[in-house]
């Protein structure tokens, strides 16, 4: 057990605790394996399959670790040895089929990718599925299979919605950057397969979250949010008060502008760039997220004090809120069913096979930092809204 708390707790992170308010989770303590059986591909140093769960303040986002074991981090990346492509970037509309997207190569992403495709008894590949410039390894091996299942157990969501393994690598000065995952994919699992002790860090701008790389480790998060789930009133909450007080701002400054005469300057929005995927399930267009996303609370306190400034302001702040309360569900329905809103608060809608209705969480944009000294190799577990695999 120590080992694995020296594991989770170390100078590379100790940081990370001290800088924000989390809790730790013991997950799992399962069976004991005898040294009769010969096989150590679960266990720890104590024979102990292990995990631990560092649950963040954002929602449901969590770094969960000892997820994969050296050894079949040895065997992934001996598999996926000189086969590694440029990654891709995708390009569509968020109303678009998958299918309809187009890859392209980017500048903002310089890192090379490997798919890796578990061959179950019942597995089905669709030809056009397949993208003909992706490298793709296809392998039967019980190591990365129970690998699979092990990450859908974790995070709670079924083998067929989890697409094939993107190995990444980034070499020197490799970079990705500010991005999001797209949002007709749930959620999403980044597990990095060896340390690195300078740089390369992923990086959660929103959340004002740097997240170092450890060998085994992951970090998980959801692109999109259920309109079921409270946090779609929070999410939607936000945003109205995120528009509201830069409408406010601009105002303010505009008037400004025009009794003095002098130039204002503003910040302009940050591109957003689309990770291709193996299949066809590509992600969103390049579209433009704004820094400045702030919370409610925030929102808040400093609409208050701009509003000290002019009643017009003030009636304008009184006027928008009043429009949009959201309370319950059935709020967030009328809300979210005025197209008007969505083009005008930058909310994104996403529907399953099934009908199931999904907001695309902008807040989890991030970055993979340049690597400087060293290389560094991670897995991209992405869980798709739909079924992707016959299991």
């Amino acid at each position: 057990m120590q080992t694995i708390i020296n594991k989770v707790i170390n100078e590379k992170n100790i940081h990370f605790y001290k800088k924000y308010s989390s809790y730790l989770l013991y997950l799992s303590n399962e069976k004991q394996i005898n040294d009769s059986e010969g096989d150590d591909s679960y266990t720890n140093d104590e024979n102990t399959k292990v995990f631990f769960k560092i649950q963040l303040n954002p929602q449901d986002m969590s770094i969960i670790y000892n997820i994969v074991d050296k050894k079949t981090i040895e065997k992934i990346l001996s598999l996926c040895a000189n086969k590694y492509k440029r990654s891709k970037t995708s390009i569509g509309y968020s109303n678009e089929k998958q299918e309809q997207y187009k890859l392209t190569n980017s500048i903002n992403r310089t890192s090379s990718t490997v798919f890796l495709y578990t061959l179950r008894s019942r597995s089905v590949i669709e030809e056009n599925q397949i993208d003909e410039d992706s490298s793709i390894v296809y392998t039967k091996d019980e190591n990365i299979i129970e690998l699979e299942n092990t990450i859908c157990n974790l995070v709670k969501i079924p083998l067929c919605y989890l697409e094939p393994l993107a190995i990444v690598k980034y070499e020197k000065n490799n970079y990705f950057n500010l991005h999001h995952d797209g949002s007709f994919r749930r959620a999403t699992l980044l597990i990095y397969l060896n340390d690195v002790d300078k740089d390369g860090e992923t990086i959660f701008p929103c959340h004002n979250l740097s997240i170092k790389p450890i060998q085994g480790s992951g970090v998980f998060w959801y692109n999109n949010i259920s309109i079921d789930d409270d946090y779609a009133i929070t999410y939607c909450t936000n945003k109205i008060n995120q528009i509201t007080y830069e409408e406010q701002n601009n105002k303010y400054h505009h008037i400004l502008d025009e009794n003095n005469n002098s130039s204002v300057f503003r910040t302009d929005s940050a591109k957003v760039y689309y990770p291709s995927s193996y299949s066809n399930t590509q992600e969103q267009p390049t579209t433009y997220f704004h820094n400045s996303f702030q919370d409610a609370s925030f929102i808040k306190n400093n609409t208050t004090t701009n509003n000290t400034h002019t009643n017009t302001n003030e009636t304008s702040s009184q006027n928008t809120n009043s429009n949009h309360v959201l309370k319950k569900k059935k709020d967030l329905i009328i809300f979210l069913n005025d197209k008007n809103n969505l083009h005008k608060y930058s909310i994104d809608l996403v529907y399953d096979e099934l009908g199931n209705t999904y907001i695309a969480d902008m807040t989890m944009v991030h970055q993979a930092n340049r690597v400087t000294e060293q290389y560094k190799y991670v897995i991209n577990c992405f869980f798709n809204v739909n079924i992707v695999r016959n299991i």
